[in-house]
């Protein structure tokens, strides 16, 4: 499967591979179109949108739920928008993405990849986006 040109870092990668393998289980998350989404910017190609209702603070430990689109692939059979339950460690600066769902432009919901969120060093310029916008206040 050709992913493309820009990414939204390990979350497409996460894309590619949930959809090699068929489809997952059923939506769980919030909606990709749930108005209630609240922009953080732009980063590596990628809009960045963090749910406010959701933001939870553990002293420097916040978890939330956020959304990345990438503009759809021209044939819209690719997944453009990534939805991810998401834990940060203020401390170590490290993040951690949980329960993924995934949407394509025509299709809407595709599937979902649930793991343990564990933080670990950003691995592309919208995890670092994340913990600078939850680490700020």
């Amino acid at each position: 499967m050709r992913l493309q040109k820009r990414h939204v870092g390990a979350l497409v990668l996460s894309a590619a591979l949930v959809l090699a393998a068929g489809r997952g289980a059923a939506q769980t998350l919030p909606n990709r179109d749930d108005p209630a989404w609240s922009g953080v910017g732009a980063a590596g190609g990628a809009d960045y949108f963090v749910l406010p209702s959701s933001v939870v603070r553990q002293g420097r430990t916040v978890r939330l739920l956020m959304k990345a689109t990438v503009p759809p692939a021209p044939d819209g059979a690719v997944p453009n928008t990534v939805v991810a339950e998401v834990v940060v460690d203020c401390d170590a600066a490290t993040i951690g993405t949980g329960t993924l769902e995934f949407y394509g432009v025509t299709q809407g919901f595709l599937a979902t990849r649930s793991d343990e969120a564990v933080p670990a060093p950003a691995s592309d310029p919208g995890q670092t986006l994340i913990i600078q916008h939850v680490c700020a206040d």
